[in-house]
């Protein structure tokens, strides 16, 4: 089975949110939801359901809604880098993707 809504926000990218938005909910919230950002927590959730695959998207809050384009680009970057690269390992190719 294949999941197609899962929000994740790879640390890199969280941390870059704290520099753009300081103070915004998210950056108390995330944290404390390890599997958001985590790709072990992540992984160790899907071992609860046999054969169950992942979609990754970024979560919120939208990019284009976190500062002005000028600011975004960077972020944008960060967050693709990470989502499809080495980061998430040899899960991107078995348990997870990305959209």
């Amino acid at each position: 089975m294949i999941d197609i809504f899962n929000h994740f926000m790879p640390k890199p990218y969280l941390d870059r949110l704290g520099e753009l938005i300081p103070g915004h909910p998210v950056l108390g919230a995330f944290p404390r939801i390890k599997t958001l950002w985590d790709v072990d927590a992540r992984l160790a959730l899907l071992d609860a359901f046999d054969g169950l695959q992942q979609i990754l998207s970024l979560a919120n809050p939208p990019i284009e809604l976190i500062a002005p384009p000028d600011r975004t680009p960077d972020i944008a970057r960060i967050g693709e880098r990470t989502v499809s690269t080495s980061e998430l390992g040899d899960a991107i190719a078995t348990r997870l993707r990305t959209g």
